[in-house]
């Protein structure tokens, strides 16, 4: 594992806006207080949505839409500088009335209601591809060991080129 220390700097709750993109919102929060890295947590409803499963065989995500309303029953992610605008990565378990759930990353939807919690790292991390999966991830930290000390030697370096949006990704059927 790779990793590095960072400190929490300020705290931000937001209600999100009625009809706008749920992960859409996240970003323009994080741009307008200039957060350049965090953690967040959110909760709500979706009016629709579409969620992207990374095929770990095939290094591409996949993506299923949802047309009908979702309640947002968890929702977790973090946000991280991509050619120097922030980024929300968001994965979430959203609900049907059934009970039924659907999860991934979600890759668009519109708000019905949300409520948003987010804590900004007082230090920006940008999201740069990882080389053994191919996927945006944050910038490697030092090797660390299973006990938790630093491996001697190690190297941070990643490439790659996996589009961390999930973007050109191809549908996938709804189930």
């Amino acid at each position: 594992m790779h990793a590095r220390e960072v400190t929490g700097g300020r705290e931000f709750v937001a209600r999100l806006a009625y009809g706008e993109d749920w992960v859409e919102e996240i970003a323009a929060l994080a741009a307008a207080e200039d957060v350049g890295a965090g953690w967040f947590v959110a909760t709500g409803a979706v009016e629709d949505a579409e969620l992207a499963y990374y095929d770990q065989d095939d290094f591409a995500y996949v993506t299923a839409t949802y047309e009908e309303p979702l309640e947002v029953a968890s929702c977790t992610g973090t946000v991280a500088l991509v050619d120097g605008a922030p980024e929300a990565a968001v994965h979430a378990v959203l609900s049907r009335p059934s009970g039924q759930s659907v999860a991934g990353r979600l890759s668009a939807a519109t708000v019905f209601d949300g409520e948003l919690y987010l804590r900004a790292f007082a230090d920006s991390l940008d999201r740069e591809p990882d080389a053994a999966s191919d996927r945006w991830l944050w910038e490697a930290g030092e090797a660390v060991d299973a006990e938790g000390d630093v491996e001697e030697g190690s190297d941070a370096a990643v490439t790659g080129d996996a589009d961390p949006t999930g973007a050109d990704a191809p549908d996938a059927k709804d189930e």
